[in-house]
């Protein structure tokens, strides 16, 4: 049977220190379940990115073009259908209202909600946004919402169908700097792929899809996904985001800063930090040392494995701080009875999750993307690292079922119009 072209999935996540690209193919089985097929798995180390911006258009797109040529070759098939992933200092977010009447029929009678309904309001938020000076001249990437309101009722999920004279939706808006959205497009284009600007996505939302699930968002979670740029953050509640932000500091910037501090190369500190580095002083010997090279690669020195676990901490708790303040900016800390989901690469980093729960009071998960939707070549996915590319194709279903929920509803309505005038005519026969 000839493959259907639109069921090929690409999904490619573009970070600081790898690019990841998995090429998918999505199926349903004879109950009806949806479940993706891994055909092409390609990993690259990623050049021309920093903090998840591009800085150097021609080595960025030869790593992007490189990733997926290696998937591509394992799939055995063109990487088609595009979604990508985004972060960068340059994301902003913020919850915003929109607000619409229906108009009654001549009768008086309140009319049914409908999907434009349900788009227009939502375009009502966005409008409101757009008023504000702190997201002028950003492009909007995502418009979630979190809620409705009609005069006959508060707090609902979805309120397609609903008779009401007005609608009301508290919708999460994401904003992305346009000109860091279109460097990373153009980077496809030079290696001669193409990229719907729809199908961007923020990383924190994906990373989200892979590590969350639904009962952890309706008590209240904080997804933290600690990249080698970046580190990434979502906030659920009641099964809605309520909080999105992405700060500029990640694995490769503790290396870059360790570095500094124990006077050796990046790659030494890395190679360092992987292999014995840890946020907590838990099992390590006072006296014990590790031998290092110096700066200039010639000399070897001694330097306590302690005082290196020390740095860590240190720098560490500067970002696990700053996050920590931000957050209970947003939201009420004692609202998050799901605790913290911590993932990314930098999540591997020993002890990370115990200084989380020390310096929040809040329990800390240590999470791997759910795979239970992925067949096939799953192996290479299994790491924390890959949360983000699991959480794309993950975005992509919730959201291609939500458009087929809408289209079913149609569909319900126009079978139930054809059904009441068949009845109608039979009446007169």
């Amino acid at each position: 049977m000839k493959r259907k072209h639109k069921d090929i999935i690409t999904v490619v996540d573009i970070g600081t220190t790898k690019v990841c690209t998995v090429i998918a193919e999505k199926k349903t089985n004879d109950q009806g379940d949806v479940h993706f097929l891994v055909k092409g798995f390609g990993l690259t180390t990623s050049e021309g990115m920093v903090k998840s911006a591009v800085v150097e258009m021609n080595k960025a797109s030869s790593s992007i073009n490189k990733s997926i040529k290696i998937a591509e070759q394992e799939a055995q098939t063109k990487a088609t259908n595009f979604y990508i992933g985004i972060a960068g200092d340059h994301i902003k977010s913020g919850n915003f209202k929109g607000e619409i009447n229906l108009v009654a029929n001549a009768q008086g009678v309140k009319r049914k909600i409908t999907q434009s309904d349900i788009e227009l309001v939502i375009n009502d938020a966005k409008k409101t946004a757009g008023y504000q000076p702190d997201f002028a001249n950003l492009k909007i990437i995502h418009a979630i919402p979190h809620y409705f309101n009609t005069d006959n009722g508060r707090g609902i999920p979805n309120p397609l169908g609903m008779e009401a004279s007005s609608l009301f939706a508290k919708v999460h808006i994401v904003f992305a700097n346009a000109a860091n959205v279109n460097n990373i497009l153009s980077c496809f284009e030079i290696s001669g792929y193409h990229v719907n600007p729809d199908n961007v996505v923020l990383e924190p939302i994906a990373s989200s899809y892979a590590v969350l699930n639904r009962d952890q968002k309706e008590l209240g979670a904080i997804m933290i996904d600690i990249g080698g740029g970046t580190t990434d953050i979502a906030i659920y509640y009641r099964n809605s985001i309520r909080f999105s932000a992405v700060f500029p500091f990640g694995g490769y910037e503790l290396t870059r800063k360790l570095s500094g501090i124990i006077e050796a190369s990046t790659r030494t500190t890395e190679n360092l930090k992987i292999n014995v580095g840890q946020a907590t002083l838990d099992d390590i010997d006072p006296e014990e040392s590790i031998e290092i090279m110096d700066i200039t690669g010639n000399e070897k020195k001694s330097y306590k494995k302690q005082q290196f676990a020390n740095d860590i901490i240190e720098e560490m708790s500067k970002l696990v701080t700053k996050i920590y303040r931000r957050i209970s900016k947003e939201i009420a800390i004692e609202s998050i009875k799901a605790g913290i989901y911590l993932t990314g690469g930098t999540a591997n980093l020993k002890g990370l999750d115990k200084l989380i729960v020390k310096k929040t009071k809040l329990k800390c998960t240590l999470c791997t993307p759910d795979l239970s939707r992925f067949q096939g070549n799953t192996s290479d996915l299994e790491k924390p690292e890959f949360s983000t590319t699991v959480g794309i194709f993950l975005y992509v279903l919730d959201i291609q079922n939500k458009k087929g929920f809408s289209s079913v509803s149609l569909d319900n309505k126009i079978n139930f119009i054809k059904k009441s005038w068949i009845f109608l005519k039979s009446l007169f026969v």
